[in-house]
């Protein structure tokens, strides 16, 4: 708001500076509030996806229970590596040439 007041001011064109404050007096914030519940609902199910484990924590969780401490530790590296591969190739687009 304070830049367009400084444009305005600097160009002289006070038109501008009501343009704006129309536009944004026609636009009430009680539009925007129908929209809120759905963004609460899918920002609640990513929070949820993020935070459970996946089959790579299910996978460690077996091998530390079953064949020790070391040998989980050695599979989380490949785990990570993995992970970082996957991100990587779908940064690139690999996934469209596969497709």
């Amino acid at each position: 708001m304070q830049r367009v007041e400084m444009s305005a001011r600097v160009h002289g064109k006070q038109e501008i500076l009501e343009k704006y404050r129309r536009k944004i007096q026609d636009f009430p914030m009680t539009e925007l509030a129908i929209y809120l519940p759905g963004f609460i609902a899918a920002y609640s199910i990513l929070l949820v996806g993020a935070l459970s484990p996946g089959p790579s924590v299910a996978m460690l969780i077996g091998i530390a229970t079953s064949e020790g401490r070391a040998p989980a530790l050695l599979a989380a590296p490949g785990i990570a590596l993995g992970s970082v591969t996957i991100n990587i190739l779908t940064i690139l687009g690999v996934g469209l040439v596969l497709s």
